[in-house]
């Protein structure tokens, strides 16, 4: 049975609960305090939009701007099978379709693993743009602050 993460809703800085195989893996909204903080001990996972241009105009994924060092190291491994499990713990949701029946595509690490190569490139190209955007000090907050 294939892996799926399902996102409930509020899913940004949601949580990821551990389960046994083959249960699936879910990410749920973070517990919070009256202050608005998260509860002790549950990790908070980020995220980044993904918007994606021409020929895949619309196209939007979800992805993790936290992700683990071993997610890191599979997209550098050079081996697919890896890099390919990777990416699919960086998604968190997309909305891609079908291009025959216009049906949503479950995501599942064999549908990432089906991607045209152009389309994964231009989602892991999109992913790095937006990372570096989202975790890059402004210059305008460097400046006032010295």
């Amino acid at each position: 049975m294939a892996e799926r993460y399902e996102a409930l809703p509020g899913g940004d800085g949601g949580a990821w609960v551990a389960t046994e195989p083959p249960a699936p893996r879910h990410l749920l909204p973070v517990a919070q305090s009256t202050a608005g903080q998260p509860i002790d001990g549950q990790f908070v996972v980020r995220t980044v939009e993904v918007r994606l241009g021409d020929p895949y105009q619309g196209l939007v994924a979800t992805m993790r701007k936290n992700p683990r060092r071993s997610v890191l190291d599979g997209l550098r491994s050079g081996e697919t099978e890896q890099a390919i499990t990777a990416a699919y713990a960086l998604i968190v949701r997309w909305n891609l379709r079908n291009e025959e029946t216009g049906e949503p595509i479950p995501l599942t690490r064999e549908e990432v693993y089906d991607l045209p190569d152009d389309l994964l490139a231009a989602l892991l190209r999109g992913y790095f743009e937006s990372f570096v955007e989202a975790t890059t000090p402004d210059k305008s907050d460097e400046a006032s602050d010295s």
